[in-house]
């Protein structure tokens, strides 16, 4: 008898439980709360990446040297905004060739990052990896003054 009157009274104390649930459910939430962050982390990385492959492209095709000379001009773009975004940056391997599209000459950047995650790199397996891309048309070495017409939107 003694024993089903304490396992009664057992189950129906509640003191403690809220400790109980705290200690269960906090590690939970605090794990979701730190793969949200890096999630955010990885995002705003991939975004100044992709932001960077733009003006990259940009700034190597709007130079009216030779096209021969976009790759250097697009990698060293690369290279100075890497080099303003600090140590937040990460591990930038860049592909950089002039392509023909259409007849025309232009420039395209593919820059891959790798970003460590949050997790020593456990989730996922050897971190975060993100790829942009972007090209740019390199305007052709028409005489003075016919250059003008494709940068102004006139047909």
């Amino acid at each position: 008898m003694r024993i089903i009157f304490w396992a009664t009274r057992f189950g129906k104390n509640t003191r403690g439980s809220l400790a109980l649930k705290s200690a269960l459910v906090l590690p939970a939430v605090l794990m979701m709360g730190a793969v949200g962050f890096d999630l955010i982390q990885v995002q705003a990385s991939k975004n100044h990446l992709q932001d960077i492959a733009n003006s990259a492209a940009r700034a190597a095709a709007d130079d009216h040297s030779a096209p021969s000379d976009a790759n250097e001009r697009a990698r060293t773009h690369v290279e100075s905004e890497l080099g303003e975004w600090g140590k937040q940056a990460p591990t930038v391997e860049g592909l950089y060739e002039v392509v023909d599209v259409e007849g025309r000459s232009a420039i395209q950047v593919v820059l891959k990052g790798r970003r460590p995650s949050l997790f020593a790199n456990l989730l996922p397996p050897g971190g975060w990896r993100f790829v942009a891309r972007s090209s740019a048309t390199i305007p052709s070495m028409a005489p003075e003054g016919q250059q003008s017409d494709h940068r102004a939107g006139r047909a």
